[in-house]
This record gives C-alpha cells, structure tokens and sequence, in this order.
C-alpha cells in the first residue's frame, strides 16, 4: 500500500541528513512493514507544502501489542531505502485549520 503523509521541515532535515530513520504515527492507516510511503515536506505554520519529498518503505513496525507503553491508537516504524528529490513539484498549498496535526 502506498501513503502520502504530512512531514514538518524540522523531520524532513533530519529524515534527509540520515538522522533520523523511524517515525512515530497515529496509526489511523494501517502500516505495514513493506507499505510505500511519500513524504511531503509540510509547514504547519503556515499550512503549506514546500514542494519537496521523500520516497521510503515501512522497516520494522511497533504497534502497542508487541511494545509496551506505546499508545493504544499508535505505531513506530523504521524508515528504509529513503529516497530524496528535492524537485519542486505542484502540491495542494493549503491545509484547511480542521486538518492540523492536534499535539
């Protein structure tokens, strides 16, 4: 399965500088190990996408059954084979407020 997910430009460097190689997502999807995934770099400052991103595929995945004291409705999973185009390329440029990430 595919899946084109939001990625804050502070995750984005460091995703791209090989520092960062998992992700902690609400999982609301139903990742996979094996599933693709398109990273879209995404200010949520100002609600738009800078037109950069990252390809990679789901590693190993933590879900709350097998990891304890992650949240029931939450997975951690590495990120392998990252692929990075730094292309500029037509993305949606708004976010409506409703669609913000809640922390």
């Amino acid at each position: 399965m595919h899946h084109e997910l939001k990625c804050w430009p502070i995750f984005f460097e460091r995703i791209r500088a090989n520092e960062k190689l998992f992700e902690v997502r609400v999982n609301d999807r139903g990742f996979q190990s094996g599933d693709q995934l398109s990273l879209l770099e995404y200010d949520p400052a100002n609600g738009t996408y800078s037109g950069r991103q990252m390809g990679a595929t789901v590693g190993y995945l933590m879900t709350p059954q097998v990891a304890r004291g992650l949240q029931a409705d939450y997975c951690v999973f590495a990120l392998l084979n990252v692929f990075i185009s730094d292309k500029i390329e037509p993305v949606p440029t708004q976010v409506k407020p409703s669609e913000e990430i809640p922390f």
